[in-house]
């Protein structure tokens, strides 16, 4: 792997992390709404970032989950 003079990774050599990222709940949330069309529509306190649904699964199965209406418009299922 190349590294630079700082001996860094070229991928890690521009890192900021001292700053705030822009990828904040607000702003994903926003923009999700904006994209499916979604208005005036109360989201859970709780969000669960589960790429393949086996945690959402899991627990749904459980009965110690339930999705509300708006988050469900909100997420997307992977097959």
């Amino acid at each position: 792997m190349a590294v630079n003079d700082g001996g860094v990774p070229p991928i890690l050599a521009q890192k900021h992390d001292s700053q705030r990222s822009a990828f904040t709940s607000e702003n994903l949330l926003r923009e999700a709404r904006r994209q499916k069309r979604i208005t005036d529509s109360s989201i859970p306190n709780i969000c669960v970032l589960d790429p393949d649904g086996n945690i959402v699964r899991s627990l749904l199965a459980g009965s110690e989950a339930m999705i509300a209406i708006a988050a469900d418009r909100l997420r997307s299922r992977l097959p």
